[in-house]
């Protein structure tokens, strides 16, 4: 990981084996919905931020013995600075997005969890 790789990609490559796959496989779906939710390009990193980090913080919830206490840190980090640093006209849109990929991604997640070994 090099230090201008964009920080959703951070996100993922602090997470355990088992949440990087799916993370990496969602990133198409999750540039689509938030396309559809009509976020603006300027601001579409910053959602990318957001909501991987919403997914890498439930995950973490879930098996938190698989994080290491510092990239739980910095996976706080830059979530909450992407929240806070997207429009308050377009955060309403946060929750929306992060529901509308939770399904999906938690099975994809609970899978490759489960096929790991961990756990």
């Amino acid at each position: 990981m090099s230090f201008f790789d964009p920080p959703h990609e951070k996100i993922i490559g602090w997470s355990p084996p088992y949440f990087q796959s799916p993370a990496r496989l969602l990133v198409p779906q999750l540039d689509a919905t938030i396309a559809e939710l009509g976020v603006p390009l300027s601001g579409q990193k910053l959602f990318r931020t957001a909501i991987i980090g919403r997914l890498a913080l439930l995950s973490a919830e879930e098996a938190p013995g698989d994080w290491s206490p510092t990239a739980l840190q910095l996976v706080k980090a830059y979530t909450q600075n992407a929240d806070r640093s997207i429009p308050s006209g377009f955060r309403h849109l946060l929750p929306i997005a992060t529901e509308m990929l939770l399904s999906a991604f938690g099975r994809a997640v609970e899978a490759a969890h489960q096929n790991s070994g961990y756990g």
